[in-house]
């Protein structure tokens, strides 16, 4: 199972689900940047990867689920991996009330992070920003009317080098 557009995955391993729950009646949505705005940003790596509801939210699994979310860091080459696992069992219309699961697997790589669950929920992690080495930025153009012909659009960039956190530019310029 998987969200159009995104690396957001799910993989029900068989006899997973218990008895009466059927594999049709399983949703899987991201949430949305807005209901998360009074949500703190705790480091440079957490603004980099998406939160995922599980639902029906509760559902108690008989084998572990493996839960994949992507992310755009480039990691620094380590022997460790630091990254909090955080979820949250809350109503609808309610706010998140994150606990931080240590005891969970997860197997990091440079396109995601893989999470063995076995309930649904919502989810989301913090990669420990000691191991991220910089941000994958992918630049997209839109305009109405695109066509390919000979036509050139000007796309400006830009980049602050006084943030926290900024480091040496690396750019690449395509013609």
């Amino acid at each position: 199972m998987c969200i159009p557009g995104t690396d957001v995955r799910l993989k029900i391993l068989p006899n997973s689900l218990p008895k009466g729950v059927e594999q049709a009646r399983i949703r899987m949505e991201i949430i949305a940047g807005r209901l998360l705005r009074n949500q703190p940003v705790h480091s440079f790596a957490s603004n980099s990867s998406v939160v995922v509801e599980l639902l029906p939210n509760y559902l108690q699994l008989q084998r572990c689920a493996l839960l994949t979310l992507p992310h755009c860091l480039k990691l620094k080459t380590t022997s460790h991996n630091v990254v909090k696992v955080f979820v949250s069992h809350h109503s609808k219309d309610s706010k998140p009330c994150w606990e931080e699961k240590p005891q969970l697997d997860y197997q990091l790589d440079d396109k995601g992070l893989t999470l063995q669950l076995d309930t649904f929920c919502w989810v989301k992690y913090e990669i420990d920003d000691e191991i991220v080495e910089a941000k994958k930025i992918q630049v997209f153009a839109a305009r109405p009317n695109i066509s390919q012909e000979d036509e050139i659009t000007k796309i400006e960039l830009g980049y602050h080098p006084d943030l926290p956190g900024a480091g040496e530019v690396n750019a690449v310029i395509l013609s």
